[in-house]
């Protein structure tokens, strides 16, 4: 498994559930439910790498600031990174041309809640057409050869932007 929902729950101020295999499950106190989801990324070419997708499940409007979202989510990824090899890619959705405050937010998180001494995270934007993608890389620092992992990253982003050009 990809994490650990007794790990998850003894810090989780929701109670997280199995969905699905590699999909955790809250709701919120508004009622609102959401799905973490880890899904085997190969286009990379990255081992042990999985792109991270949040949905609203209910597509329920959230209204106003739930810290214990945030922190949910945070317990969540906490657990998946106790595997030091897991790689996590998290490409903000751009459905509703929201993607850059995604971003804004998932970076807060991060600067907000990562143990940065062990953890760290690159970003890429690219720009087709007239949409923005936002694509991050979490990975934990100790990792062997990290920094040829940073490399193959924006290697790869900056062969795409060439492609596009």
């Amino acid at each position: 498994m990809l994490y650990s929902l007794t790990r998850i729950n003894a810090v989780s101020p929701y109670l997280v559930s199995e969905y699905t295999e590699g999909t955790a499950y809250f709701i919120t106190d508004n009622g609102v439910e959401y799905l973490i989801s880890f899904i085997e990324e190969s286009n990379l070419g990255i081992e042990n790498a999985y792109q991270l997708v949040i949905s609203n499940k209910n597509q329920i409007k959230a209204i106003g600031t739930d810290i214990k979202i945030a922190e949910t989510v945070v317990a969540i990824l906490t657990s998946f990174f106790d595997n030091e090899k897991n790689i996590l890619l998290y490409i903000c959705d751009t459905i509703d041309k929201h993607e850059a405050a995604r971003n804004r937010k998932f970076t807060r998180w991060f600067q907000h809640y990562a143990d940065t001494n062990r953890l760290a995270m690159e970003t890429e934007i690219i720009h087709v057409d007239d949409t923005t993608f936002f694509i991050s890389i979490l990975y934990n620092k100790s990792i062997k050869d990290y920094e040829k992992l940073k490399r193959s990253f924006h290697d790869y982003f900056q062969e795409l932007r060439s492609k596009l050009d």
